[in-house]
Formats: C-alpha cells, structure tokens, sequence
C-alpha cells in the first residue's frame, strides 16, 4: 500500500512560504472530510485532469496532498469513464471519488455526464464528490441532475459555497457538506521558488466564464497591459505531451499498469504547477477573476484582488470563506 500511495505525491520545492490569510485556517476545515472518506477503504478517483487548466492541476495536487497526508490508498484513478472490464476491477469495498473543481452543473456538461454515469453503474458502492462550486443556467437540466444525483444510496456532494448549498438544499434528498477548496490542503507548504518583484500581476480569464467587464473594475491597468490566462503559461511541447500522454494513458490502462500511467503525469503536473508558482511569487500585487489565480496569490503570500466571473463563482467563494482575510479583497 504505501508504494502506491507514495508514488502519488511529487514535492514542489524543499523550502515553504507561509500564506497571507490570518486567522482560522481554512485546512483545518478538510480535515472533515475523513469522516465521509474511510481512512481504511481503498478510493478509485475519477475525473482527474490531464488537459491545461493549471487551477485544475493544483486541485488534484492538493487532494493527493490531502490522501497522502492522511494515510489513504488510492487503487485507481480514471480521467475518464472506465468500460468493461477495467470497470469490473474496481474493488468491491472502494470509494468512488469524483475530482472537485466547478464543473458541476450544466456549463460543462461532459464532466456531469460521467459523474452520473458512474455512480448509475456503481450504485452499491460509497461516492464522494470532492468541494465543488455547484451552477445550472437551465432549471430543467438543474432538476433533471439533481433527480439523478438523489437516486444513489450512499453519495455525499461536497460544495465550496454558500450558493451551491443552496442549490443542493432544494433537493432534500441529497447529502451535501459545506467545504473550502482543496487548495487549502497546500497551506504552508507551497515552496517559494521566486522573489517578490515590482510589476503586478493581471490574470484574467479568457473562457466562456469571463464577464467582459473585469478591465472596468481595474483602474490600475493601463491600457496595452499583458495579461495572463493558463493558456500563456504552457508552451507548444505540452500541448504535444498532453496529447501524447492521453493516448499512452489508455494504452497503460488496457495493461492494468496504473501506477506507471499516473506517476509520469504526476511529475509534468508538478512541474507546471512549479511554472505557475514563479509567476505569480514573483509578482507585487495580484489581479484576478480566476479563483485559483487568487489561491496561488493567497498562499504564496502574495495580495490579490479579486474579480468576480461570469458566473459569480468568485463572489460566492469569497463571501463564504474570505471575506476579512487579510490581503485578499474583492471588486463587483
């Protein structure tokens, strides 16, 4: 058990930078999540990222974090629906844990398909949806989900925000519990791997979550200023690789060698999210309508506002869990 559970977790850096909340840390509030999660049965996680999203990346890197801090063992892990016979060899006692993020609901309708794919096909087993921001634009396809997510017996919907769990409250039926992001798992451990510089920092979406409005809500920007989305910190070779590394991750999986397709992702994702990391260490000031740009400010150390997304995502998360942490405010 512990070979696997030792090859998930690739170190950043060897020296730490502490965050720039103060108050009640917001890790400590993960730490429930073992009374959901059984320290002593395997988990077959599914959904994990292999694409660019770095904010995804960091996800995953923090819940590893999170599974090796705590002694758990991870059997399997699908970035995708496993079919046949690959699906028979999920342990009969295993956790299924779907990847957090916020890609619950109906704007990424790929990612809530194979959740309810898997929990149709895998109805006797314990799931877990790790801390998720919870947004339907349609009420029918809201309804439609929620009816679907309320027929499995043992499930339970972890949500980062007041208004998911809001949303989720309307279905009596579902289990949910109010969580912060698994970023937090990373508190006082990221590794300083960049000097503070004098320039500020605008990351600002470029998506279909984007409001058109940000640069409104950001005097200090002049006009003609770079900014920074995921897609400017990778080079044409990752995308080369991620394409490369889906295709050997399937054939991987046909030859049941887990271990092996995970642990050559596992060291690129380190790496990218190294990459992030000197960008945003090295800024004075961080601008943002991506929440995961403002927790690589909030626990590199580094002051951050806020933007909020198209969404309201952003707000949400920062009225939930922020509001009044040092460092950290929000334009609206």
């Amino acid at each position: 058990m512990s070979g696997l559970i030792k090859h998930r977790h690739v170190e950043l850096g060897s020296s730490s930078v502490r965050c720039v909340s103060k108050g009640p840390s917001l890790k400590s509030h993960l730490r429930q999540l073992r009374e959901i999660i059984p320290p002593d049965n395997p988990i077959v996680y599914f959904d994990y990222p292999v694409h660019d999203n770095v904010g995804d990346l960091l996800i995953h890197y923090a819940t590893d974090r999170f599974f090796y801090d705590y002694g758990y063992h991870v059997a399997r892990s699908f970035s995708w629906r496993p079919r046949g016979r690959r699906a028979q060899k999920i342990p009969p006692d295993a956790t299924l844990v779907f990847h957090g993020g916020g890609n619950f609901g109906d704007l990424y309708p790929a990612h809530e398909k194979l959740r309810l794919t898997i929990l149709e096909r895998f109805r006797g087993h314990k799931a877990v949806v790790m801390p998720q921001s919870v947004y339907y634009e349609s009420e029918r396809s809201r309804d439609s989900s929620l009816a679907a997510y309320a027929q499995h017996p043992d499930l339970t919907i972890c949500v980062r925000d007041d208004i998911s769990q809001q949303v989720l409250s309307a279905c009596p039926e579902i289990k949910h519990r109010l969580m912060p992001d698994m970023t937090h798992q990373l508190e006082d451990v990221l590794p300083s791997l960049a000097d503070a510089g004098s320039d500020a920092l605008y990351f600002l979406r470029e998506d279909k979550e984007r409001t058109g409005t940000s640069g409104h809500l950001l005097p200090e920007m002049r006009a003609g200023a770079t900014t920074w989305d995921w897609a400017r910190l990778m080079y044409v070779s990752d995308e080369r690789w991620i394409e490369r590394y889906n295709a050997l991750h399937k054939y991987l999986y046909l030859v049941s060698l887990d271990v092996l397709a995970f642990e050559g992702w596992a060291r690129y994702r380190a790496e990218v999210i190294c990459r992030a990391l000197r960008l945003f260490q090295s800024a004075s000031h961080v601008y943002t309508d991506r929440l995961h740009g403002g927790l690589f400010s909030m626990l590199s150390g580094v002051p951050v506002t806020l933007v909020d997304n198209a969404n309201g995502k952003i707000g949400n998360y920062y009225r939930t869990w922020l509001d009044g942490t040092s460092g950290v405010d929000i334009r609206d």
